[in-house]
């Protein structure tokens, strides 16, 4: 009897999770929600527990109906009963596990992915980098070869007198 309690609250939580997911996207923080008062989230929160707890009652009430009525019409009905709010509550039981299952591989692949956005932008930034250094090579030897071509050659640069450079 306790093991079949503790297995209803189990179900009762996974149920409510799952079936607030699927109808309504995320899950509520439940505190937060009465402690604010605001009748537009309890309100779907108060109907989503009458329906999980109204699911766990026809399967707990189903499940002794079933063991203690006697005839085999009735005992078909109720096994049917039984069977389909077990699948319902299964189903929305499952919506929630995989939701928590599922959300440590996306946090993990969506760190994989934002690890490899940086990397990717750290190798651009190291690209461009390189480009600079062999702009600036390039400029470097440019400037030696002309200072080497003045030294011996002259005219590269132009002739200004004492009178121009003082007007600067």
């Amino acid at each position: 009897m306790i093991t079949l309690f503790v297995l209803s609250l189990i179900s009762f939580y996974t149920n409510f999770y799952g079936i607030f997911k699927a109808f309504l996207g995320e899950a509520p923080s439940l505190l937060l929600d009465f402690l604010s008062l605001n009748f537009e989230t309890i309100t779907p929160v108060i109907v989503v527990v009458f329906i999980v707890f109204a699911l766990q009652l026809l399967i707990i009430h189903s499940a002794f109906l079933l063991v203690s009525v006697n005839g085999l019409g009735i005992k078909t009905m109720w096994l049917a009963i039984f069977l389909l709010t077990s699948v319902i509550s299964s189903f929305f039981s499952y919506n929630y596990y995989y939701s928590q299952f599922k959300q440590g591989e996306l946090a993990e692949s969506d760190f994989i992915f934002q690890v490899n956005a940086r990397l990717q932008s750290f190798q651009e930034l190291q690209s461009h980098f390189d480009r600079l250094a062999d702009n600036l090579q390039s400029l470097a030897r440019h400037a030696d070869r002309m200072s080497k071509k003045e030294q011996k050659v002259g005219g590269t640069c132009q002739k200004t007198s004492d009178k121009e450079l003082k007007n600067r």
